[in-house]
């Protein structure tokens, strides 16, 4: 994604050198990027933080509107044993990592997704299931409003099945920060089985 005040700079994430994404004679770490498209200068911010490898889940990392913070969501389970995923601000200034208190309710979903809000004041979440993005995902997806002053979340209600759940991926805001567009899909019979996904949006959440 772009740097919110600088189109010359792109922040990205990489797998490194793994041949299951065609990248073998790449000799880079796997973690996050930042890439001047001017001078063609590329840096490792971050490596990986997800104990199961290079291979996270889909990478819902965000930028904050001023470009000074980089927004990561940090898996933390392994094949063995699920954890609930944090969120670290990374400074970008300082190369310092801050994780954020954040208590989840709903079951141990090993995804996050994230996005500021427009001012910056907030953070829109997704934490959503294992294999949400493919044919079987369970539970439902949690998702909420997280205030970075006062630590405050809000869990909004974002179920779109009404015979029972449904799971979210990819929130996002609108412009002015007022209304949040989502994919949804029903969690049908059998229990896990995801049907296909729409778009919905949930307006005047702030």
């Amino acid at each position: 994604m772009y740097h919110p005040e600088d189109a010359n700079i792109v922040f990205y994430y990489s797998y490194g050198s793994d041949p299951a994404f065609g990248n073998a004679d790449q000799e880079r770490t796997p973690g996050y990027y930042r890439l001047n498209t001017t001078t063609g200068d590329d840096t490792l911010l971050v490596e990986h933080r997800s104990p199961l490898g290079p291979d996270e889940m889909i990478n819902g990392f965000d930028v904050h509107p001023n470009g000074t913070t980089l927004l990561i969501p940090d898996v933390r389970s392994s094949i063995s044993t699920p954890r609930r995923p944090r969120i670290v601000e990374y400074d970008l200034t300082t190369e310092t990592p801050d994780t954020l208190a954040l208590d989840y309710d709903s079951f141990i979903n090993e995804g996050l997704w994230l996005r500021y809000s427009p001012d910056g004041a907030q953070i829109l979440y997704s934490n959503f299931p294992f294999n949400a993005y493919s044919n079987t995902a369970a539970p439902e997806s949690e998702v909420g409003i997280f205030d970075r002053a006062t630590g405050a979340k809000r869990v909004l209600d974002v179920n779109t099945d009404p015979r029972g759940e449904s799971v979210q991926i990819a929130p996002t805001w609108s412009p002015n920060g007022q209304h949040i567009l989502y994919g949804s899909a029903p969690l049908t019979l059998p229990r896990g089985a995801v049907g296909p996904y729409s778009l919905y949006v949930l307006q005047d959440v702030n």
